[in-house]
């Protein structure tokens, strides 16, 4: 009657709106599990993203990722229209390595014919290397006023300070050089002049490993600051910024220079635009962006307007998407620049990785955190052995290991607290099976059970799902002629689906085609409470079974024999009736613990009856078998010695699942639907008290289920 009003009334289609307005991003049951248990739910993300401490976490990955886009930005205008470093008047080119190996002592000249810096210009001392910028500095083609060659050092000196945007240098000039040749140099500049005195000052470093260096040293008298290697990558610039870090941060990678002799190199620090803006400035913004949007559907995922927002995994997933993006066009344009290539591919990989794991949210999300943060960790640690011939951790691998390890260890805690909320109802429940098993007759019982229950054949791990009918229009021709002549009689009852071009089989489940649809599961469902109700009474009333019926104020539960008030209209009246799950209870189940898949909510028809012995119950559990009005499809028999109580907080009962197979469930199309019917004793049902289901819920929503 209740689905016909709503039909009426245009609401039928409710239960489906609402179950999609929650796939979408409303948060609508997972409010009150635990803040750690919501990361193990059907949504994680969108459950978090409802929750103050993440959406704080959020906010603060905002303002850093957004701060950090803007700024960089500024930063690359700042050092694009200035010079690089500088001024400064003495310019030193060292050799720590060469081609052949050589190291330290072991190096007796530079290795080049030439060297000097590259200023404003974009020239060398005599050659324009940017035409774009030569003309407007032709009078700074600057030449070195003094230059000298010392153990492994090339210097040269300027009359007055000079600024720099990087350097030049020739290789040797004679043939039979190349071994000489620097993999690997260290360029400095100071302001101070050098004391060359005899020359000893100005020898090779010894006892040092060639990629070990300071950012200043003591050389000839002056104190030297270092401002080039041959390779380099650029410092993350919100740190360029607010502290005393270079923008250009110096590698220890070494260079291969041309065999020809009397080559010109140059090294030009300055980046191109591309190189810079799709690795250091857009991914950060399309990451704040996204984190920003994040923020604000689960600020306003219970409000009307959460329809119009898009679900937070995907805003996510499309942030760390576009970001990563953002990195292979950086990749491809930058080509050119090997070891920055290699970088931006391998540091990138952690953003893919979470923007796949982003849009396949669901109970395992916590493994997608751990493999994110893994292979942040590790590709940095590699990349900074690499680079640095040191290992370091990155601050994104930091925060990730953080929520990786905390995530589980609440997890663990919460578990921990419904355990402790249940432990003095668990500890009666198990007082109560040691009492029966104390006693012969109830160990006889429950082994006479036990063998009733292998008898039947079903047990839990049977396969249980809500299905549809099977549809004689889709099977193949020879059947579905069988199929419909055996059907015909009943084509004048169902117009619609013959106008349809359908024709659905009663009885006979699809066991590729399962319910998807909620309120065509609540359907099924009324109809068939109403038949299972009538079942119920039958049962109880042939095994003596008992039902709860109101106390009228007396201290403690009441329950009675089904024969006894049957013919008593006001006792009937009394009688509590298991009603059907709450549809809240029922989206909390589908994304806590059944992935979004109505077809596992077995439980919405449900009923129990109660015995006073175990004898009783077995005699109920035979006439529930063989009753000809029903399916029994999967049994759990939690009266078993075998079974282990922890999975019910030490409550037990002889659990059924079943349909209701009559001519009246097919006639109003229910007979597919599988309802619960709990058989349990009569000492267990006497601890199921309001405070104790209520403690239960508590510690339900505690570990998330």
């Amino acid at each position: 009657v209740g689905l016909c009003r709503m039909a009426t009334m245009g609401l039928s289609d409710k239960l489906d709106a609402r179950w999609d307005s929650v796939k979408r991003g409303m948060t609508e049951g997972l409010g009150s599990s635990s803040h750690s248990s919501i990361f193990f739910a059907t949504h994680p993300i969108t459950a978090a993203s409802a929750r103050w401490p993440f959406q704080v976490f959020l906010t603060i990955i905002v303002a850093y990722t957004l701060c950090s886009g803007v700024l960089s930005s500024i930063a690359y205008q700042t050092h694009a229209n200035s010079a690089s470093l500088g001024p400064f008047q003495y310019f030193r080119l060292e050799t720590r390595l060469t081609r052949n190996g050589s190291t330290g002592e072991a190096i007796w000249s530079p290795g080049v014919s030439d060297f000097g810096i590259i200023g404003p210009s974009g020239c060398t001392g005599n050659t324009a290397l940017i035409h774009k910028m030569s003309h407007h500095h032709e009078e700074q083609l600057w030449t070195p006023q003094d230059s000298f060659q010392i153990g492994s050092s090339f210097v040269i000196g300027f009359s007055t300070p000079r600024e720099m945007d990087g350097w030049y240098l020739r290789t040797a000039s004679q043939g039979g050089s190349e071994g000489a040749d620097p993999s690997f140099f260290t360029v400095w500049a100071t302001n101070e002049a050098p004391q060359i005195g005899d020359g000893s000052c100005g020898l090779a470093r010894d006892g040092e490993n060639w990629f070990v260096d300071a950012t200043t040293i003591e050389w000839c008298g002056a104190t030297w600051d270092r401002v080039g290697t041959p390779k380099w990558r650029y410092t993350a610039p919100i740190q360029s910024l607010f502290m005393e870090v270079p923008w250009w941060d110096l590698l220890a990678l070494l260079v291969d220079l041309p065999l020809e002799r009397g080559r010109l190199e140059t090294f030009l620090l300055k980046p191109a635009w591309y190189t810079f803006h799709f690795w250091w400035i857009l991914p950060h913004l399309f990451i704040g962006l996204s984190a920003l949007l994040t923020v604000v559907s689960g600020v306003f995922s219970n409000k009307p307007i959460a329809k119009y927002l898009p679900a937070p995994h995907k805003t996510l997933a499309l942030g760390f998407g576009s970001a990563w993006l953002s990195a292979m066009l950086s990749a491809c344009f930058t080509a050119d620049i090997p070891h920055l290539v290699i970088e931006v591919l391998f540091a990138s990989v952690p953003l893919l990785w979470q923007a796949v794991w982003c849009v396949f949210q669901g109970p395992k999300f916590i493994f997608g955190l751990w493999g994110f943060t893994l292979l942040d960790l590790a590709i940095w640690g590699a990349l900074c052995f690499w680079m640095w011939h040191s290992v370091c951790v990155n601050n994104t691998g930091l925060i990730g290991l953080i929520f990786s390890v905390g995530i589980p260890i609440g997890r663990q805690r919460a578990l921990w607290l419904s355990k402790k909320l249940l432990r003095q109802d668990q500890m009666r429940y198990e007082g109560l099976w040691r009492t029966l098993m104390a006693n012969k007759d109830g160990v006889a019982c429950i082994e006479h059970l036990t063998k009733v229950v292998r008898m039947i054949g079903l047990d839990d791990k049977n396969y249980c799902r809500q299905h549809n009918r099977l549809r004689a229009d889709n099977l193949p021709p020879q059947l579905r002629a069988k199929s419909m002549s055996n059907a015909a009689p009943n084509l004048a009852a169902n117009p619609l689906f013959a106008d349809l071009g359908r024709m659905y089989l009663q009885g006979r489940p699809d066991s590729n085609s399962q319910v998807t649809s909620c309120n065509q599961l609540y359907a099924q469902a009324a109809l068939a409470n109403l038949l299972l109700s009538e079942r119920v009474k039958v049962w109880a009333e042939m095994s003596q079974g008992m039902f709860r019926v109101d106390s009228e104020g007396s201290e403690g539960q009441k329950f009675a024999k089904w024969r006894d008030i049957k013919d008593d209209p006001n006792m009937v009246a009394k009688v509590h009736w298991t009603h059907m799950k709450r549809h809240g209870r029922a989206i909390e189940k589908l994304l806590r613990s059944y992935q979004n898949s109505p077809s596992k909510l077995l439980d919405i028809s449900r009923n129990s009856v109660i015995f006073e012995n175990m004898t009783h119950l077995t005699n109920c559990l035979g006439i529930i078998v063989t009753d000809e009005n029903v399916r029994v499809e999967r049994l759990k028999n939690r009266l078993s010695p075998d079974y282990d109580p922890e999975e019910t907080e030490g409550y037990r009962d002889v659990c059924i699942n079943l349909r209701i197979i009559n001519k009246q469930a097919q006639g109003v199309g229910a007979e597919l639907h599988i309802c619960e019917v709990q058989l349990l004793l009569l000492e267990f049902a006497a601890l199921k008290t309001f405070q104790g289901h209520q403690r239960y819920v508590s510690a339900r929503n505690t570990r998330g289920t």
